[in-house]
C-alpha cells in the first residue's frame, strides 16, 4: 500500500515528466493514393495480436498517421477510407523503442473491400529516426549459444561494441567508457549506479524470461538520457490471450566440453599437460503465461535456478618442514655462502640454526606462540622447493555458486483508454569463494558474498484523445551485497581490539595471513538503489509526433569497506630497517652479531662489526647477496613486528566507529522535448533538447570531507603543535593542510554545482527513392555522464574521519597491545605523508558530442545493408592525477645543487631529506586528485549485413573498423590490465594521449541459425523414424574476429623523477619467439628496454 501511494504522488509530482522509459514502440507514416496524393481522414487502426488491444489514430491534412507508446509485439494493421478498400497487414512484429515507418496505399473500391499485406512485405529499413541501433529478439536469445545462458553477451552482437579487458570487463561502445552505459528493464532503472560498468544491468537476465533487447550506440532522441555510452533497453515477456508456459534444464559438464584452447599448462609436478578444470554448471527453471481475464489482464511468471561447482587449483607458497621444525625446538641445517660465517671450513657450509635457541640475536626472545599457531595451519608443501626454506603447495580451491531469478509482469487494460503494467525481477546469488583467493586449503582468507537485487516498476499509459498519449512510472531498484572473509575461526589468532578484529600478519617471502582478499577487514557491505518518478506526453499534430516530459532520479547508497580495520603487521625487521634477530653461526663467538647498520656499535658510530663484510653473521645466498629471506622468515618464527598500522574510524564528533559507514545520497533531474516531424512523405526531422541537472552528492550525517586547498603548495595553515595529531610538540610553531567537512548545513559542497547540462539534438531520415527501401541517416548529438558512488565514496578516508597509526613495536605480538584510539582532526601535519582522495572543487559532468551518417538499404528479400559512420569527441572525462606530485624546478634545483639523480626516484622525492626531497610539502605522500579534463576520440566506419529469419535460416554480420583515442584513463580502474589510473608524469598530461584501452581496429561479428530442413512438412525426411529423430535440430553459432587490445608496459626505473616508473622503450622486435607454446600470447618482453 505505501508503494501505491508513493506511485500516485510521484505521478501528480511529475505530472510533465518522463525518464528514458521508451520500452514502447511506435508506428507512424503516410496514407496515400495509388497516384501518390495524399488522404486525409483516414482512420488506422492497429491491434495487438497477443492481447486484442486496439489503439487507433486518423491521418492529417498532409496524409501523416503516428500510434505511440505501443508495447512492444506483434500488431495486426488496418487502415480504412471511404471509396477505398480497407487496407490490412496481418502481423508485423513492433519492437522495442522502434518507430516502424510504414506508409500504407489505398486503392479505390468500398470499404467492405480488402487488401491483405503480408509482414514479409514490409522491408526492415528504419525510415524514420537517425540513431544507430541493432535489435536482438527473442529468437535469436533461445538459438545463439550462451555459455552460461546470459543474454547480455548479446550486445557484443552490434557494431562498434567490444568488451574491455579491464578488471570490470564491461562493454565500451564506440569508444566510450565501460562505465557509461544506461541499462532499462522495462523501461525503469537497471544500472548499479555505485560500481557501474560490469558487463550487464543491475538485475539478471535469462532468455526465457525476455522478449527483446535494442542496444542504442549513437544520437538516441533527447527522452533518452543519463549516460553517454549505449542505451539497453530490455523488455521482459507479458502474457497473452492463450495460456503458454514450460519448464527446461541446461547442463554443462567438463566430461562432456572441449578443453579450452589455452587451457595447455603444465603441471609442474608430472611435466604432463594439466588436467581440465572441473566444472558443472546446472540451469533450470519455468514459466506460465497466460489471461487472468481475457482481452484484459494477463500475466507472466518466470523462475529460473543455477548451480555452478567448479574447483581450480591454487597455489601459494609455503614453509617447508625442515624449516617449520624448529617452532618444536628442532634444528635447521641452512647452506651459507659467506666464507666468514662458514669459517674455518670453507664456503658454502651448513650452519645449525635454531631460531628460538642459541641463534636468537634477541637475548630471552623465543619461539613466538601466536606464529606457532599461525603456521600449524600451514600443511607442508606439495610441490616444486622454492629455496631451502620453502616450497609450493598446491590445493584444490572451490567455487560453490548459486543463483535464483525471479520475474514477474501483470498487464491490466482498465476500459479501452488505460493500461497498468507491473513488473518485477528479483535476483539472489551467492559464492563462498567466487574469486578463488583462499590462500590455504579450506577456503582460509576466500573473499564471498551474497547478493540480493531487486528491479520493479509501475507504468500507466492512457489514451487521452486519438491523438495525445500520456505515459506514467516509477520505479525502484535496489542491491544488497555483503561480502565476508573466509575462515574467520581460524584467522582468529591472537589480542584483538574493542571491536573483536584480531591481527593480519603480512608474512614474509611467503602467503600471508589474515583477510588480505577483502583489504584486512572482517567484512564489507553495500546497499544501494534509485528512486525513480516520471511522466512523458505524447501529442500528435499534423505531421509532428511532439514528445515531452522529465524523470527524477533519487539514489542512495549505504555501506562500508574497513580497509585495514584488523591490524596489519609486517614481520621484515631485517629488509625494512637492516635490523637481524637472528645470527647465522651461533657457535663462533668472533663473529659478533649481524649488524650492518651498527645499531650496536659501542662507539655509537654506526659501524658494523666487521666493515669488510658488512652483512658477516648475516647469511648470504648462492648469488652472494645478503640473504634476506633467511633472515626474515627466521624472524617470522620468533614474531618480532617491524611494523604495525590499524586504520580507526570517526564521525564528525571524533567518536571511534566500529567502521566506516557512510550513507550517501544523489538527486538526479531531466527534462526533455522532441519533435518527431514527417518534413515530406520520404523526409522525418528529429530533433529536440534535454537539459539534464545532477545535484552534488552528500553524506547523511556530514561525515565527509574535502580538501580545498592547493595539496601539491607549501603547507598554507599554522597549526597548534600541542593539540594537532602529527605535529611535534617540543617545536614552537606546526604547519599543514585542514580538511573542510562538507555537505547540508556546512555551507559546503563537495564540488560546485554545475547548471550547463543542455543536450540539444539533431537528426534526418530521407528516402530518396520512396519506395520505403532505402533510408539515408544523419544525426549530432550532446549527451552527458554521471559522477558514479565508486569515485566520491573513496574520499571517506579524508580527516577527520579515518586515522591509521603506524607504530614501530620491535616486540613479539604477545608482548604488544593492539593500537589504542588516537585523537582526529581537520588537519593534516606537513610531514604527515597521509594519501587523500581529492575532488576537484569544478568538477562538471562529462559529456561526448556524437554524429553518424548512414545509409540502410534492403538489397533483396529480408537482406539488409546498413552502412554508418560514427564519431565521438569526449569532453571533461574523469581522470586522477598526482595532487602533490614532484615539483621539476625542485628537481632540477637538487641536480644542480650536486644530488645524483638516481637518488630523486619515488618515494625519495617526498621523504628523502635535504638535497632530495622535490615536493613543496611532505603532508601528502602523493594524493588522488580526481579532475574532470580527460579527452576521447573516436572514428569508426560500421557496417551491418543482415537476413532475417525467412526458410529456417537467418545471418547477420556486423564489421567495425574504428580507431578510439584518449588521454585519461578511468581514476579507479585502468581500461587495460596492464595500465595504471595515474598518469607517469602529472605535469605533462599530454604524454597520456594514444590509443585507448577500448581501441579495437578491426572487428567481425557473425551470428547464425539454420533450422535442418528435415522431418514433418520439411523438405527432407518428411517420415519415417529417421525423420523423427533428426526433426527439429538447428545448427546456430557465433563468430568473433578481432584485432587484439592496446598495452602499456612499465619498468622499474622512475627516470622523469615524478615518483612512477616510466614506461619501457621499444629496443627489438616484439613478435613471440618460434617454437613459443601454442597458448602463449602477448609480445614478446625481451625486445623492451628500461628508459634512460
Amino acid at each position: 500500500m505505501l508503494k501505491l501511494k508513493m506511485f500516485v504522488l510521484g505521478t501528480l509530482v511529475t505530472a510533465c515528466m518522463t525518464a528514458a522509459w521508451a520500452q514502447t514502440g511506435s508506428i507512424q507514416g503516410v496514407v496515400k493514393d495509388n497516384s501518390g496524393a495524399v488522404i486525409q481522414g483516414a482512420d488506422v487502426i492497429v491491434r495487438n495480436i497477443e492481447t486484442n488491444a486496439h489503439r487507433s489514430g486518423s491521418t492529417s491534412s498532409t496524409g501523416v498517421y503516428s500510434v505511440p507508446n505501443l508495447p512492444v509485439g506483434h500488431y495486426e494493421i488496418t487502415a480504412k477510407k471511404d471509396s477505398f478498400k480497407a487496407y490490412h497487414l496481418d502481423d508485423i512484429q513492433l519492437t522495442v523503442a522502434q518507430t516502424l515507418g510504414l506508409d500504407i496505399t489505398l486503392e479505390p473500391g468500398t470499404v467492405s473491400e480488402e487488401v491483405m499485406v503480408r509482414a514479409s512485405d514490409v522491408p526492415p529499413v528504419d525510415l524514420e529516426t537517425s540513431q544507430v541501433s541493432n535489435i536482438v529478439d527473442s529468437a535469436r536469445m533461445l538459438s545463439l549459444p550462451l555459455a552460461t545462458r546470459d543474454p547480455y553477451e548479446l550486445i557484443l552482437l552490434s557494431p562498434g561494441t567490444i568488451q574491455s579487458d579491464s578488471s570490470l570487463g564491461g562493454f565500451s561502445v564506440n569508444g566510450t567508457r565501460e562505465r557509461n552505459n544506461n541499462f532499462l528493464l522495462d523501461g525503469a532503472d537497471n544500472n548499479d549506479t555505485s560500481v557501474p560498468g560490469i558487463p550487464g544491468g543491475l538485475a539478471a537476465l535469462n532468455p526465457d524470461a525476455t522478449e527483446e533487447f535494442r542496444v542504442i550506440t549513437n544520437n538516441f532522441m533527447p527522452e533518452y538520457g543519463r549516460n553517454n555510452g549505449a542505451i539497453i533497453d530490455v523488455v521482459t515477456k507479458g502474457g497473452a490471450n492463450n495460456f503458454h508456459g514450460g519448464a527446461r534444464w541446461f547442463g554443462r559438464y567438463n566430461a562432456l566440453g572441449a578443453r579450452d584452447y589455452f587451457n595447455h599448462n603444465i603441471d609442474p609436478q608430472t611435466g604432463n599437460v594439466e588436467a581440465q578444470n572441473p566444472y558443472v554448471r546446472n540451469q533450470f527453471g519455468f514459466n506460465f503465461g497466460g489471461p487472468i481475464a481475457k482481452n484484459k489482464t494477463f500475466f507472466f511468471v518466470d523462475a529460473d535456478f543455477q548451480r555452478f561447482r567448479t574447483t581450480l587449483t591454487n597455489k601459494s607458497t609455503v614453509p617447508n618442514a625442515a624449516f617449520k621444525s624448529m617452532l618444536n625446538g628442532g634444528t635447521f641445517n641452512y647452506t651459507d655462502y659467506d666464507p666468514n660465517d662458514c669459517a674455518p671450513a670453507s664456503a658454502p657450509c651448513t650452519l645449525p640454526i635454531s631460531a628460538g635457541g642459541a641463534n636468537s640475536a634477541i637475548p630471552g626472545v623465543g619461539i613466538s606462540p601466536t606464529i606457532k599457531q599461525i603456521l600449524s595451519l600451514y600443511p607442508d608443501p606439495n610441490g616444486p622447493a622454492v629455496d631451502q626454506f620453502r616450497g609450493q603447495l598446491f590445493f584444490p580451491s572451490s567455487s560453490k555458486f548459486d543463483a535464483r531469478n525471479l520475474t514477474a509482469k501483470v498487464d491490466q487494460h482498465i476500459g479501452d483508454k488505460h493500461l497498468l503494467s507491473i513488473h518485477s525481477a528479483y535476483d539472489q546469488s551467492q559464492d563462498p569463494n567466487g574469486s578463488h583467493e583462499d590462500f590455504l586449503p579450506g577456503g582460509i582468507g576466500a573473499s564471498g558474498f551474497e547478493a540480493h537485487t531487486l528491479v520493479t516498476g509501475v507504468s500507466l499509459t492512457s489514451t487521452l484523445s486519438s491523438r495525445v498519449v500520456n505515459q506514467a512510472k516509477f520505479a525502484y531498484n535496489k542491491t544488497d551485497i555483503p561480502f565476508n572473509c573466509g575462515g574467520l575461526n581460524q584467522l582468529s589468532v591472537g589480542a584483538v581490539d574493542q571491536y573483536g578484529r584480531p591481527r593480519d600478519f603480512s608474512l614474509p617471502d611467503v602467503a600471508g595471513f589474515g583477510c588480505l582478499a577483502l583489504f584486512d577487514s572482517n567484512g564489507q557491505w553495500r546497499k544501494a538503489g534509485t528512486w525513480s518518478w516520471g511522466d512523458s506526453l505524447s501529442w500528435v499534430r499534423g505531421a509532428h509526433t511532439v514528445k515531452l516530459g522529465g524523470d527524477l532520479r533519487w539514489v542512495y547508497e549505504n555501506g562500508f569497506n574497513s580497509f585495514t580495520s584488523r591490524s596489519l603487521v609486517t614481520l621484515q625487521p631485517f629488509s625494512n630497517f637492516g635490523f637481524a634477530t637472528i645470527m647465522a653461526n651461533a657457535s663462533n663467538p668472533a663473529l659478533g652479531p649481524c649488524d650492518p647498520f651498527g645499531f650496536q656499535d659501542p662507539l655509537g658510530q654506526g659501524n658494523p662489526p666487521n666493515p669488510s663484510d658488512p652483512y658477516q653473521n648475516c647469511g648470504t645466498d648462492a648469488s652472494g647477496n645478503p640473504d634476506f629471506v633467511f633472515q626474515d622468515m627466521a624472524n617470522t618464527l620468533l614474531g618480532v613486528m617491524d611494523t604495525e598500522q590499524q586504520s580507526q574510524f570517526f564521525d564528525k564528533s571524533g567518536t571511534r566507529t566500529a567502521n566506516d559507514l557512510r550513507r550517501f545520497r544523489q538527486h538526479e533531474y531531466d527534462f526533455f522535448v522532441q519533435d518527431s516531424w514527417k518534413v515530406r512523405r520520404n523526409l522525418t526531422l528529429n530533433f529536440g533538447l534535454r537539459y539534464q541537472f545532477n545535484g552534488v552528492p552528500y553524506e547523511v550525517d556530514n561525515n565527509l570531507s574535502n580538501l580545498f586547498e592547493n595539496a601539491s603548495g607549501p603547507a598554507p595553515d599554522a597549526l597548534n603543535p600541542l593539540t594537532t595529531p602529527g605535529c611535534d610538540p617540543t617545536l614552537p610553531t606546526c604547519s599543514g593542510f585542514t580538511f573542510t567537512v562538507v555537505g547540508p548545513g556546512t555551507g559546503h559542497l563537495l564540488y560546485n554545482n554545475n547548471f550547463n547540462n543542455f543536450e540539444p539534438r539533431l537528426g534526418f531520415a530521407w528516402d530518396p527513392f520512396r519506395d520505403g527501401k532505402t533510408s539515408v541517416r544523419g544525426a549530432f548529438g550532446t549527451f552527458h555522464d554521471r559522477v558514479f558512488g565508486n569515485l566520491f565514496g573513496n574520499a571517506t578516508g579524508n580527516p577527520p574521519f579515518q586515522q591509521t597509526p603506524f607504530l614501530e613495536p620491535f616486540d613479539q605480538p604477545e608482548n604488544v597491545a593492539l593500537p589504542t584510539t588516537v585523537p582526529t582532526s581537520i588537519y593534516t601535519a606537513d610531514g604527515a605523508g597521509f594519501f587523500p582522495v581529492i575532488i576537484d572543487r569544478h568538477f562538471p559532468l562529462p559529456y561526448t558530442s556524437s554524429w553518424n551518417f548512414g545509409i540502410q538499404r534492403e538489397v533483396l528479400r529480408d537482406v539488409t545493408i546498413d552502412v554508418n559512420y560514427v564519431g565521438n569527441r569526449g569532453f571533461h572525462q574523469f581522470r586522477v592525477v598526482d595532487g602533490n606530485p614532484p615539483q621539476p624546478s625542485l628537481v632540477a634545483a637538487n641536480i644542480a645543487n650536486g644530488t645524483d639523480p638516481s637518488q630523486l626516484t619515488f618515494s625519495s622525492l617526498w621523504f628523502g631529506g635535504p638535497g632530495v626531497t622535490s615536493v613543496n610539502n611532505s603532508a601528502f605522500f602523493s594524493a588522488a586528485l580526481n579532475e574532470a579534463t580527460g579527452n576521447s576520440w573516436y572514428h569508426g566506419l560500421q557496417a551491418n549485413v543482415t537476413k532475417r529469419f525467412s526458410k529456417g535460416f537467418q545471418i547477420q554480420g556486423a564489421y567495425t573498423y574504428s580507431h578510439a583515442i584518449d588521454d585519461s584513463a578511468d581514476p579507479l580502474v585502468a581500461s587495460e590490465k596492464t595500465n595504471r589510473s595515474f598518469p607517469r608524469n602529472s605535469f605533462a598530461l599530454f604524454n597520456e594521449r594514444g590509443n585507448s584501452g577500448f581501441d579495437i581496429r578491426h572487428r567481425l561479428v557473425l551470428n547464425y541459425a539454420w533450422d535442418l530442413p528435415v522431418g514433418k512438412s520439411r523438405a527432407y525426411l518428411a517420415s519415417g523414424f529417421l525423420g523423427r529423430v533428426l526433426e527439429g535440430w538447428q545448427l546456430a553459432g557465433i563468430t568473433t574476429i578481432q584485432s587484439g587490445h592496446p598495452f602499456d608496459l612499465f619498468g622499474n626505473r622512475d627516470s622523469e623523477h615524478t615518483g612512477l616508473s616510466a614506461r619501457l622503450d621499444l629496443t627489438g622486435d616484439p613478435s613471440l619467439l618460434a617454437g613459443h607454446p601454442k597458448n602463449q600470447t602477448g609480445v614478446n618482453y625481451a625486445a623492451f628496454g628500461l628508459a634512460p
